[in-house]
């Protein structure tokens, strides 16, 4: 399988992350792919249930993506770098989206919510 992981090594990995906590991170405080540490401008926990993980056996991937929206509420003023979601597992331990998309510029009044669908990661592959 591709980078050596099997259906469900890739599943046990995104299973690790079922529940996590979401952190929204501006550019000065950004994770390297080794940080063990997080300094978040903005999280919400999820729960287990808030989360689907499925499979494309063919291309060799797992997918964990958020099933309900993750509502932060107020949220403080800054442009959102990466999107991490915490392993509710293995402390340090994160899944980052380096390359998050939509608005992403929080320097407005008001609330913020991913909604569903919004927070993918793919496991596996090439």
């Amino acid at each position: 399988m591709p980078n050596g992981q099997n259906q469900q090594s890739r599943n046990d990995k995104a299973t690790e992350f079922q529940g996590g906590t979401v952190h929204l991170v501006d550019a000065d405080s950004a994770l390297a792919d080794d940080a063990t540490t997080i300094a978040s401008n903005e999280s919400e926990t999820t729960a287990d249930g808030d989360w689907t993980i499925s499979h494309d056996n063919v291309a060799g991937t797992t997918t964990l993506e958020n099933a309900v929206s993750i509502d932060f509420g107020q949220t403080s003023e800054f442009v959102i770098d990466q999107i991490v979601v915490e392993s509710t597992d293995t402390a340090g331990n994160y899944l980052i989206d380096n390359d998050p998309s939509g608005d992403l510029d929080l320097s407005g009044d008001g609330t913020f919510l991913l909604e569903a669908g919004n927070v993918t990661f793919e496991l596996g592959g090439e």
